[in-house]
């Protein structure tokens, strides 16, 4: 398992986290997703859509406290960061919710045994005609880079092969069930450069494909 800095520690460093803003867990309804998470089935990349003004700890906290937190927990009700773990642009992994609880999302993530998906990657709902309904996003663990627009660090894709083969090998996952979020929901995540570098390429038959980031995460899997 590479380093990874506990919730609390991050948390602790972020100066406005306090007793009187902290979500309370005990409360929490399981319909304001913290439901639990059951059997770990997928892998899934996403982007945090916010990036820090550079590699330091200290600014890397402050996003994801102001960027992350305050909005998953405070602002859209999802009770926690959504993500389970979140990687810096210096490599660092910053720990997000418990693996045992379900991610957060804005968008449900789709159980579809047969998934179309369009030229872009993305899933095709066209195809779907209302008969395939959102799931609650359980069995899925979420890693996610903490970057809006540019492209993960050279630092941060080491963090994440070493971080997904660990959580894979853990759960004796083969890396056909690594997903990006746009191809199990209505979204444009993780974006079109993590996304080629996870597929290679996008299009229809993109989700079939090893780019860069699955084949260095398969090399490190004893069972592929």
């Amino acid at each position: 398992m590479p380093e990874v800095i506990p919730l609390k520690k991050w948390q602790d460093k972020y100066k406005y986290w306090n007793e009187t803003n902290a979500p309370n867990l005990k409360q929490a309804d399981p319909k304001a997703q913290y439901r639990e998470n059951g059997t770990i089935t997928y892998l899934t990349f996403h982007h945090a859509d916010a990036s820090p003004k550079d590699r330091s700890e200290a600014a890397e906290i402050k996003t994801l406290g102001d960027k992350v937190w305050m909005n998953h927990a405070r602002d859209n009700t999802y009770q926690d960061v959504a993500y389970h773990y979140l990687i810096g642009q210096s490599g660092r992994i910053y720990k997000g919710r418990p693996d045992d609880i379900a991610p957060a999302s804005g968008t449900y993530y789709y159980d579809i045994k047969n998934p179309k998906y369009k030229e872009n990657g993305r899933l095709d709902f066209d195809h779907l005609n209302g008969g395939e309904k959102p799931g609650n996003n359980q069995g899925h663990l979420t890693i996610s880079f903490l970057v809006a627009g540019e492209e993960p660090s050279k630092e941060a894709y080491d963090s994440a092969v070493k971080l997904a083969a660990f959580l894979m090998d853990k759960h004796d996952l083969k890396t056909d069930v690594i997903r990006v979020h746009r191809e199990v929901a209505n979204s444009t995540c993780p974006g079109d450069k993590i996304h080629k570098w996870i597929r290679g390429r996008l299009g229809k038959e993109g989700h079939k494909l090893e780019g860069d980031g699955i084949k260095r995460i398969k090399a490190l899997l004893p069972q592929g």
